[in-house]
């Protein structure tokens, strides 16, 4: 056994010395009958910063004899050879080797810039002369993988005077790596809802045109004015490239702002709501009015509902706030930190900032009579830092005459500790609550203290937090008795994550009463803790909780307490119409009852949404007890499924949108079923600022409740409509337009005479953003914009050799409504022609007409045109020094080239310049080959 043993190590040992020395660089060895030994390093590879292999092909005779060999090496392609050496001809030459002779051929390669990043082969071949054998050998060799890739735009900015089928949006690109690519090129644009990616791949050296046809919408091409389309192509490697397109559609008006006038801002809302054939209304108006820089004034107002039957408390509800550099005053419906039972709204607060880190507060809400609270709550609220220590707090009070009893607190904040890796703040506080009626046996004063801290803790990938708030049982308000902390440790696994948590709550004060049963049920004070795990990428999220659980409350009636527990929560999405969702908690415990039953509770919703479709479901289960000879008995068990298919529909761009949706529900409580139609929809428009919101139920079935719950299954609509008003204030104009005029001035006097030409659909850039077009009288308005200067672009006119007479570039003042005039007058000329020397023995077709002819002036705008059939060109320009070349894009890899590229002209000393552009094709050389 032990042979054997070491007879299979020997084997494996040999293949993967075999392995090693065919795979490896390191050096291989063969030894044919005696007759030669032959070695080189085999697997090389070529990196991206060292290009050169270096090898050496030791060939040598070890017999006693001479010997004649026929060597034979091949190179690949893609490599080029630095080695000198009669043998690496590519030919076979034969050599005489003496005996113990040994011949070194050096073999040094370098790499190619478009070498694949693929293994090939240099090829060895020997044969023995005398014998006619013949040894074909190889080493391997590859280029590294250099992923690169080179892309250029061919789409200028695009005018658009009609709106297109598709606007074509192209470019070039090249792989220039060694490597089959695959490109993403990603598409986007807000106004138009673009966000599109695509796949391209491309071969080593390849190269194509990509043509993306953008379509613009009807309902979008009335509103449009100039777009940037956004193009990012990714490749591999983190190579990129990124490019903006810029579409402008023409106008001869623009308006920058609906009106020239300040606006009050309104916002009026009407309703009904229609429910068990009681129809009830309200109404509420909003506004936000900008008084001053510094001055701001916004007010809300909803009133009560009126009708047939009013369901509920109703009250008036506003709130009005008014802003004064750094104080803000406001009156209504005002939310504090509440420590107290508080009535819903009236009262008034002021704030004053002092700057980023200090602020003082006061509030005051009074009591409701049509409200169920009944006290009085005043509040003052500081916040300010000290060295480097965020402090915050809050004084409150609170007045109750009815039930005879006032609240004092004061509690504190610091946060001690706030960077990246740790946040940690405390707080503690005290509160006296008093007794304004002497009640026998009680005491009038009592005092009571909270405590607690926050803190969070991140070192690599591990995270702690730990949270505790406690209030003692004496300690006023509605925070009396309660203890709440939540203690938990998480690791991450990039996408992974593990841990361990503990929470508890702990309530004194009823927040909640079930009026059927008069009973705390609904108080809860519980207790977990155990472990969570879960998981994240780009389209899922899992997270699962499981350890052991102890309720109060509703526990409290029952022997379910130190219950296993599992929660589950996971989603997935793809895209923005696919989404999938569960949630899932769930309770078990194992002898529970003189029946000593296993119980299971769970509340479990799931959702599945496929674009428009959907369906959902929601289960719940819980056991109901009862009491047989003082023992506690599970009687039964309340369960109810609901869920149903939906259906979300988005339409017009996001302005109609909406959920039609079949519910069921059934509950084995009152083993009734329901079934119903709900839906809903919304519309939108800011164009004309109105919005429509409509949402109902209609049942389908005639369900009547066994009596135990007053359940509600009668219909109900509910419609609102909300429309937004812009008052003009029309004592104060805020804007002014630009009103432009383009003419032929003859007489250089600046100003358009009757017999002077107006110039129609001349384009005008303003600020290299809007682009304007004369009309027929020349004019092109700008309307409703601030004062202030505008910087215009001005366009020669080259069939009429017409110029503006102030310059290309012009900046204009608009601080009122007057016209503005802009004359053109008689330009400068270049005129100019390419020729073309062809090689007589060229069957290449190449013409002087349709070339491309670039004039740059001194700030770097640039002025193009193209030859006619003649290969004539003429420009009318204003006075100034100018460069004029040809597209050196035209001739890269060609055989044509310009015998000068470009010309310096002077348009400034002289009225009119000419050149002359000479394009010679490369004249073929041709050899002659020696006769063997």
């Amino acid at each position: 056994m032990r042979n054997t043993g070491k007879t299979i190590l020997s084997y494996f040992g040999s293949l993967i010395i075999t392995g090693i020395q065919l795979f490896s660089t390191q050096t291989a060895y063969a030894q044919h009958c005696k007759f030669f030994e032959i070695s080189y390093k085999d697997s090389l590879i070529a990196s991206n910063e060292k290009n050169i292999l270096f090898n050496n092909i030791k060939i040598k005779n070890p017999s006693q004899k001479t010997m004649r060999l026929g060597i034979t090496i091949k190179i690949p392609k893609g490599w080029k050879l630095l080695s000198k050496d009669e043998l690496l001809t590519g030919k076979e030459v034969i050599s005489n080797f003496t005996p113990g002779m040994v011949k070194n051929i050096p073999l040094n390669l370098l790499k190619q810039p478009k070498t694949a990043a693929s293994w090939d082969s240099v090829l060895i071949d020997i044969r023995v002369l005398d014998v006619v054998h013949s040894h074909p050998y190889a080493y391997h060799l590859r280029a590294e993988a250099d992923p690169k890739f080179s892309a250029q735009y061919i789409t200028e900015d695009m005018e658009l005077a009609a709106r297109p089928e598709v606007v074509p949006l192209s470019f070039r690109i090249k792989n220039t790596g060694n490597i089959e690519d695959v490109y993403t090129i990603q598409w986007q644009n807000q106004y138009l809802g673009l966000n599109e990616k695509q796949q391209l791949k491309l071969y080593p050296g390849e190269d194509t045109v990509y043509t993306y046809s953008l379509k613009i919408p009807p309902a979008l091409w009335q509103e449009f004015r100039h777009e940037n389309i956004a193009l990012c192509i990714n490749g591999s490697n983190h190579n990129s490239y990124t490019h903006v397109y810029r579409l402008r559609k023409p106008r001869h008006i623009i308006k920058e702002t609906r009106s020239a006038y300040p606006s009050l801002p309104i916002t009026i809302e009407g309703g009904l709501i229609n429910q068990s054939n009681a129809l009830n209304y309200y109404g509420a108006i909003r506004g936000d009015i900008h008084l001053a820089n510094n001055d701001n004034l916004n007010f809300y107002y909803k009133s009560k509902q009126f009708g047939n039957e009013v369901y509920g408390i109703q009250q008036n509800m506003y709130l009005i706030n008014y802003q004064h550099a750094s104080w803000k005053f406001s009156v209504g419906m005002i939310q504090s930190l509440q420590r107290f039972f508080l009535s819903n709204g009236r009262g008034f607060s002021i704030t004053h900032t002092l700057n980023d880190h200090t602020e003082i507060s006061i509030a005051a809400i009074l009591k409701d009579p049509n409200f169920y609270y009944t006290s009085n709550n005043y509040t003052a609220n500081a916040r300010y830092k000290i060295g480097g220590f965020n402090i915050s707090q809050i004084l409150s009070t609170n007045f109750d005459d009815v039930n005879h009893l006032n609240g004092y607190v004061l509690s504190n904040s610091v946060q001690l500790v706030n960077t990246k890796e740790m946040n940690f703040s405390v707080q503690a506080g005290t509160g006296i609550q008093e007794k304004t009626h002497n009640v026998p046996g009680v005491n009038k004063m009592s005092a009571g203290l909270t405590g607690g801290y926050k803190f969070m803790y991140k070192l690599g990938d591990w995270n702690v937090n730990s949270n505790i708030e406690y209030y003692d049982r004496n300690f006023p308000g509605i925070n009396n008795g309660m203890m709440m902390q939540m203690h938990q440790i998480t690791r991450e696994f990039k996408k992974k994550f593990a841990g361990i948590f503990y929470s508890s709550s702990a309530l004194n004060t009823r927040y909640y009463t079930d009026t059927l049963y008069n009973t705390d049920i609904l108080k809860y004070n519980t207790q977990r803790y155990g472990l969570n795990t879960g998981f994240r990428d780009k389209r899922n999220s899992l997270m699962l909780n499981t350890g052991v659980m102890n309720e109060d409350g509703i526990g409290s009636e029952s022997e379910l307490n130190k219950m296993g527990f599992l929660d589950i929560n996971y989603s997935f999405q793809s895209g923005k119409a696919t989404n999938i969702l569960l949630t899932s908690q769930n309770a078990f415990k194992n002898n529970v009852g003189v029946d000593k039953e296993n119980v299971l509770i769970t509340s479990t919703m799931a959702s599945i949404n496929i674009g428009w479709p959907g369906v959902m479901f929601s289960y719940t289960r819980r056991p109901i007890f009862s009491y047989e000879n003082h023992e506690q008995k599970i009687s039964s068990y309340d369960e109810t499924m609901a869920g149903g298919p939906f259906i979300k529909y988005n339409l017009f761009r996001g302005k109609l949108n909406g959920l039609l949706k079949y519910q069921f529900s059934k509950s084995v409580y009152d083993e009734v079923v329901r079934t119903s139609i709900i839906g809903s929809i919304n519309y939108t428009n800011d164009k004309i600022g109105t919005s429509l919101q409509i949402s109902g139920n209609m049942p389908t079935n005639k369900a009547v409740t066994s009596g135990q719950l007053p359940v509600s299954e009668g219909k109900f609509l509910t419609v609102s409509l909300i429309k937004q008003l812009n008052i003009p204030i029309i004592t104060h104009r805020l804007f002014y337009d630009m009103k432009l005029i383009l003419f032929n001035d003859l007489n250089n006097n600046n100003k358009k005479d009757d017999n002077e030409e107006a110039l129609s659909d001349m384009p005008i850039n303003i600020n290299n953003t809007e682009l304007l077009k004369t009309n027929k009288h020349g004019i092109a308005k700008y309307e409703n914009i601030p004062k202030g200067t505008y910087a215009l672009e001005l366009s020669t006119i080259q069939d009429k050799g017409l110029v503006p007479a102030n310059g290309l570039m012009q900046s204009v003042y608009v601080g009122d409504n007057k016209p503005i005039y802009v004359p053109y007058k008689k330009g400068r000329s270049l005129k100019g022609n390419v020729t073309v020397i062809r090689d007589s023995f060229s069957r290449t077709v190449f013409t002087a007409d349709e070339i491309k002819i670039i004039v740059t002036d001194s700030a770097g705008r640039n002025y193009s045109t193209v030859t006619n059939q003649d290969g004539n060109f003429t420009f009318s320009l204003p006075a100034g020094i100018y460069t004029v070349s040809l597209n050196p894009d035209a001739f890269e890899g060609s055989d044509f080239i310009p015998v000068k590229m470009a010309f310096n002209i002077d348009l400034y000393k002289h009225e009119e310049e000419q050149v002359s552009f000479t394009i010679k094709q490369k004249t073929r050389k041709v050899r002659f080959l020696e006769q063997k």
